[in-house]
């Protein structure tokens, strides 16, 4: 028997430049969608990673702070930095369905008042 061969069947592989040429198109598409995304939306993520760079910048320097600064021993400073990202993740555990029953606006008034 003899087999035929779909032009379907054959896959046709690119080279690294028209990968690399494809990839950047489609980042240039993703970067044109997101200037042009509603202005609600660039409201609630600015300050979302604004929020993120300060508090994993906090958490990068709040062991050595605690142990040079604050006198504690490592154990210790390890202890606190547990207990801030433990009360983080638990706070965020908490609330966090309450701020989607409620709606993201109404949780951002409730948390500048």
């Amino acid at each position: 028997m003899e087999e035929k061969t779909n032009q379907s069947d054959v896959k046709k592989t690119k080279s690294f430049g028209e990968v690399l040429n494809d990839s950047f198109k489609e980042l240039g598409e993703t970067f044109r969608a997101f200037f042009k995304a509603p202005k609600a939306l660039w409201g609630i993520n600015v300050p979302y990673v604004l929020e993120g760079l300060v508090y994993f910048g906090v958490l990068t320097i709040l062991g050595k702070f605690s142990s040079e600064n604050v006198g504690l021993t490592d154990t210790q400073a390890g202890l606190v930095y547990s207990f801030l990202t433990g009360g983080i993740t638990f706070a965020m555990l908490l609330l966090g369905g309450v701020s989607d029953k409620i709606g993201v606006r109404n949780s951002l008034i409730i948390s500048f008042e």
